[in-house]
This record gives C-alpha cells, sequence and structure tokens, in this order.
C-alpha cells in the first residue's frame, strides 16, 4: 500500500516536475504538462498514460489500476488506487507517466478543409 503523502514525495523527487493546485487536487508537471494528480480524500492518483500502457497496468492489476470514466480515460488517464498498490508497481507507473511529459507532445494538425470558416464581417 502507498500513502498519498508518499505519492507525492515520490513525484516530487523526480527532475524538473513542479507542484501546483489543480481543481483541490496536487498535480505534478514537467515543462510539457501534467502527467499525476494526487486525490488525498478518494487516496487515489491519476497517471498520464498512453491507452497501450493503461491497458497493460489494468492487465497487471485490475484493482489498483482502472481507467478514468470520462473521455480523459478514452486518452489514457488512468486512475491509480493507493490502497490495492505497492510502492514498485506504482512507482514504475508514475515513472511511465512522467517519461510520457518529458518532451512536448505531438499536436495534431487539423486539415485546412476540415476548419470551419471564418465568418465575415
Amino acid at each position: 500500500m502507498v500513502t498519498t503523502k508518499q505519492a507525492c514525495e515520490m513525484a516530487r523527487e523526480l527532475p524538473q516536475v513542479t507542484e501546483q493546485d489543480h481543481f483541490g487536487s496536487d498535480a505534478f508537471r514537467t515543462p510539457f504538462g501534467i502527467f499525476a494528480t494526487v486525490w488525498h480524500d478518494k487516496r487515489t492518483v491519476n497517471l498520464r498514460l498512453t491507452s497501450e500502457q493503461q491497458r497493460r497496468f489494468v492487465l497487471i492489476d485490475g484493482e489498483g489500476f482502472s481507467e478514468i470514466d470520462n473521455a480523459w480515460g478514452k486518452q489514457g488517464w488512468t486512475a491509480a488506487t493507493l490502497d490495492y498498490l505497492d510502492r514498485a508497481l506504482f512507482l514504475e507507473a508514475l515513472r511511465t507517466a512522467y517519461q510520457n511529459r518529458l518532451t512536448k507532445p505531438v499536436r495534431r494538425r487539423t486539415a485546412p478543409h476540415a476548419r470551419a470558416a471564418k465568418p465575415k464581417r
């Protein structure tokens, strides 16, 4: 089992990480974005994984990891329920999420014909 305090300490120890409030959670980010949010009251940590990484962690421990039940979850955001996770497995998932945010994300560009035309004044 991992506590939320321990989860925060693990995230703070990673290089280039800053911490800020995010809708009442402790958010941990690299210069390129948030990789983890710690929800102390729920004893969970939301992790920014890829969809493939999410499937892998859910297969390893379906009680400890679950897809967040919204559009963010479909993009890979994964809830880590700390009461069910040991330190080593949680740290592996946290480091994976961190690695995902060490580089600038590739933004998909909308095709010119798919963009809405600006109204003329």
